[in-house]
């Protein structure tokens, strides 16, 4: 299975910096900086309502920054801001067309070049560039079969045109079959191949979360986000988990996640970012941050020393 790129060293594959999100008056995330490097895990851990989604919904492009970088590395080397407006051809084609070739005049102004040609990266834009995420709640297309859950993941890798569809040309007949190989072996990969041809929402729940992350892995990504991805599992389920998320990790691809369950968080974790209230307050190895002051007094509500004062 191709799942993105094995790098040699551990070089910071994500990088935010200052990142702050409001929604008008509630600030959601404020100034938040953190590193994620390539082929490790990396947790995102804080109470409930301390920003962790909202990250990465900014990082997946579900929602726009107020302020920050979110800095990202290609596989080629270069690093990106994933969050800075990127030119938009097609849109520039439309507003020049609509305009009567009016609006192609601000090609020549920058400002209003960025003003109206420029637009931020959409999540399948950003999906493209190698970021796959799975979501709180899962969202399969729960009437379609298991294997045809995973050949949406694929679509971005179809070359073959409409017409090519409608006339069934041995382009499209070939990469139809490639797709469905290619499915299969993610499926494989997370040991759901015996369940190809069932329907999605006949799975059990653990299942369900296994086929949501296979889908994501189909899309060929570097980086993996997961949010809660131990959610509403049983024991059994959460050690399954456990053991698929060290296999991405060892097959290539970085993981970022969200977790509540921290026996699983400190297990696989190479590195652990605690947020509070929006901010950062604790960032390190799964022993320094279960040792923090901070972090007892986000989760328990006090300090040790308070308490015990």
């Amino acid at each position: 299975m191709s799942t993105g790129a094995v790098a040699s060293h551990h070089e910071p594959i994500l990088i935010v910096e200052g990142l702050t999100k409001r929604f008008g008056g509630v600030v959601a995330v404020e100034e938040v900086s953190l590193e994620v490097r390539r082929s490790e895990i990396t947790s995102l851990i804080g109470p409930n309502g301390a920003g962790k989604t909202t990250v990465f919904n900014v990082v997946s492009g579900l929602y726009e920054k107020t302020a920050g970088h979110i800095w990202y590395r290609l596989p080629d080397g270069r690093q990106v801001d994933l969050t800075e407006p990127v030119f938009d051809p097609l849109h520039a084609l439309i507003v020049s067309l609509a305009t009567l070739g009016i609006g192609a005049l601000a090609l020549a102004v920058p400002r209003l070049r960025r003003a109206l040609y420029y637009r931020t990266r959409t999540p399948d834009a950003i999906a493209g560039l190698g970021i796959a995420r799975t979501f709180q709640n899962i969202r399969l297309f729960e009437d379609l079969s298991v294997l045809d859950n995973v050949k949406v993941g694929l679509h971005g890798r179809v070359s073959s045109s409409p017409l090519d569809a409608v006339f069934r040309s041995p382009r499209h007949r070939r990469e139809e079959r490639d797709i469905e190989a290619a499915a299969a072996e993610y499926l494989e990969f997370v040991g759901l191949l015996h369940r190809a041809y069932q329907e999605a929402s006949s799975l059990p729940y653990g299942e369900q979360r296994r086929l949501e992350i296979a889908r994501a892995l189909a899309t060929g990504p570097q980086l993996l986000l997961l949010d809660e991805p131990a959610a509403g599992m049983n024991p059994t389920e959460t050690n399954e988990l456990i053991r698929l998320i060290q296999k991405i990790r060892d097959a290539g691809v970085t993981v970022f996640l969200i977790e509540h369950d921290m026996r699983l968080v400190m297990e696989i974790s190479d590195h652990v970012v605690v947020l509070d209230h929006g901010r950062k307050i604790a960032d390190g190895t799964p022993a320094e941050v279960r040792q923090n002051p901070d972090v007892i007094a986000a989760y328990l509500g006090t300090h040790t020393e308070e308490a015990s004062g």
